[in-house]
């Protein structure tokens, strides 16, 4: 007969003592036996490998480009091409004027040097600012060139407001996008009666979004 006892390890050990014709079959039932007792849990699947970013490589990121030298643009359907006035003036067009505005529109494209801020506050000692109206200021992205759009309203007065040497102009506006390019920026300036610049200013968006690196 086959007889089983658990060893201190909590397996089964089974002791044969069966006719040859029986111990076969014993031998079989006692392996089960020993299989089914041994309390030794299969071992469990390795985790998964996993692929881990170190720190450092998960911070890095890319080098932004560096601003472009020079731009070129579109310029608007019906925008009057006029001719450069000194070697600091890229470009000039003339926009017609609104209906019941004395005077055409004019945009100008500059290079100079000095800071975007320091040109935007010269622009606002032009300028007596109509009542509740102030500086409007927004900064877009185009094809990864940093533009500020600018808009003031009011009286026009050349060098300074009350000081210029023309006339004063009454309810004008100065439009502006100001391209961060390097060593200089682009001044794109459209000035003239309030009624022309609103007019123009989807043709102005339209040549601001044009704006590309050269």
């Amino acid at each position: 007969m086959a007889l089983a006892a658990r060893t201190r390890d909590g397996c089964l050990r089974v002791v044969v003592s069966l006719s040859a014709r029986r111990r076969t079959a014993a031998l079989a039932l006692a392996a089960g036996l020993v299989a089914a007792g041994c309390k030794g849990a299969p071992a469990e699947p390795a985790p998964a490998s996993r692929d881990v970013v170190g720190a450092q490589g998960s911070s890095r990121s890319a080098t932004a480009p560096a601003p472009p030298a020079s731009l070129v643009w579109d310029v608007p359907a019906g925008w009057q091409v006029l001719a450069q006035a000194g070697p600091m003036r890229l470009a000039a067009y003339r926009i017609p004027r609104a209906r019941g505005d004395p005077a055409d529109a004019e945009l100008s494209v500059i290079r100079v040097g000095g800071s975007i801020d320091a040109g935007i506050e010269g622009w606002k000692a032009q300028f007596a600012l109509a009542p509740g109206e102030s500086a409007k200021r927004t900064r877009v992205v185009v094809r990864a060139v940093a533009v500020d759009i600018v808009r003031l309203q009011g009286i026009y007065g050349g060098a300074a407001a009350g000081h210029g040497s023309g006339p004063l102009r009454q309810d004008y506006v100065l439009l502006a996008a100001i391209a961060a390019t390097e060593p200089q920026p682009h001044y794109f300036k459209l000035l003239g009666p309030r009624r022309t610049v609103d007019a123009a200013r989807a043709d102005f968006d339209v040549l601001v979004g044009s704006i590309r690196p050269r």
